[in-house]
């Protein structure tokens, strides 16, 4: 009758019983049960509430094997279930589902999953609010914030305070306007004396710097000179002067600051001095710069500290404008250009409001301006040309002749 496994056969209602209870531990242990084929074919899942009612049969033959974690059908055996027949088919559906048991671990799973699921955002942020470490890192994050931020404010404004260079610097931005420019006697590259007098009617375009520089007077004296190729041809030769005034007395003669100049631009006019006269102009001017005493140093080896400023002086001998090493060339070049046409622009305006004219002199010296202005109302002509700012960058650093 079986064809495999062990047959248990109840004669008795107390035999059924003790069957019944031993297949029904058995589900509840290993989660699934096994029958040989009994004369039937079907195959459902054995539960205790449908075989304890199963009374009226005479034999239950069951055997129950423990699964393997791989497959549960390679005995040969199938899954049945013992339904009782005289049920209508919706109250077997019913008992069917009902029957359906979970384990304790398969609740606690599926009450953490909701729960999990369930906690919003703010509560967990509520969670690392608690958290004391959380607290403390943040207020170390905070504190180093600030501390870096005050810190950064007070060496600003210690540098500011000890720092003749940024002072002077600083000085050009007060609303009053700077007192910059005066007297000065200098002597030329060219062997002659040259005062603040002899430019009068012109625009100045000044730097203080020495021959000797090894980087940043080189990359200096390279814009001016890219400033001088092509202010010359909005304005003119006549209109306006470059000067190099030299800040190193000692080394630099009219000869070398002559062959120093000849490598950036002959248009730049370099002055020398005294210690003395080289002093007064800087003076007047506002330069910073620190020759080192002579003990303890070589005659040749030393360097110059000096403000790093360009200074643009009107044709009546005021000061105008300035530009910093952070400039580019072509930002320098249209700064001047501006402060010029502004300058003629006013300059016409006072005359009108006058009732007066330009005397002929003085139309013959503004007329080239004049056009220059009209050009720059027109086609915007104080800004450079995508050529020239593709080139800027690669021109700016030249070396020294020495």
């Amino acid at each position: 009758m079986f064809r495999r496994g062990w047959g248990l056969l109840a004669a008795s209602h107390t035999t059924r019983r003790v069957t019944i209870t031993a297949l029904w531990c058995a589900k509840r242990k290993y989660g699934r049960m096994w029958e040989p084929t009994c004369g039937t074919r079907r195959r459902t899942t054995v539960t205790f509430s449908k075989m304890w009612r199963c009374r009226d049969r005479v034999a239950v033959c069951a055997w129950v094997r423990l699964a393997s974690s791989t497959s549960g059908g390679s005995s040969g055996s199938k899954d049945i279930d013992v339904v009782d027949e005289t049920k209508p088919i919706h109250i077997r559906v019913a008992e069917e589902k009902d029957s359906q048991i979970f384990t304790m671990q398969d609740y606690i799973e599926r009450e953490e999953a909701e729960l999990n699921a369930s906690r919003s955002l703010g509560q967990r942020l509520s969670d690392a609010r608690d958290n004391p470490v959380w607290m403390l890192w943040a207020l170390f994050f905070l504190s180093l914030g600030v501390m870096t931020v005050v810190v950064s404010i007070r060496v600003r404004r210690e540098q500011m305070r000890f720092d003749p260079k940024l002072r002077a610097v600083k000085a050009f931005d007060s609303p009053d306007g700077p007192s910059i420019g005066g007297p000065f006697s200098l002597v030329g590259v060219d062997g002659r004396r040259y005062t603040e007098k002899d430019f009068l009617g012109k625009w100045l375009y000044i730097y203080f710097g020495f021959t000797n520089c090894p980087d940043v007077c080189p990359e200096e004296m390279a814009k001016m000179s890219r400033v001088v190729q092509h202010l010359d041809k909005k304005v003119g030769r006549d209109y306006w002067q470059p000067l190099f005034i030299s800040l190193d007395p000692r080394r630099d003669t009219p000869e070398k600051v002559r062959e120093y100049l000849a490598d950036f631009s002959p248009r730049i006019l370099g002055l020398v001095g005294t210690q003395e006269e080289v002093e007064a102009a800087a003076r007047e001017y506002r330069v910073y710069f620190a020759i080192p005493d002579e003990e303890g140093m070589s005659e040749d080896d030393y360097l110059v500290d000096h403000s790093i400023i360009m200074y643009l002086m009107d044709p009546e001998g005021r000061f105008c404008d300035y530009t910093t090493k952070e400039f580019q060339w072509f930002e320098s070049y249209s700064k001047l250009l501006r402060r010029m046409m502004d300058y003629e622009r006013e300059k016409v305006r006072k005359q009108r409001e006058r009732g007066g004219e330009l005397q002929p002199g003085e139309r013959a010296a503004n007329m080239k301006v004049a056009n220059i202005a009209t050009m720059l109302d027109e086609s915007a002509a104080a800004v450079p040309s995508r050529e020239e700012l593709e080139n800027a960058r690669p021109q700016q650093a030249m070396t020294i002749r020495r």
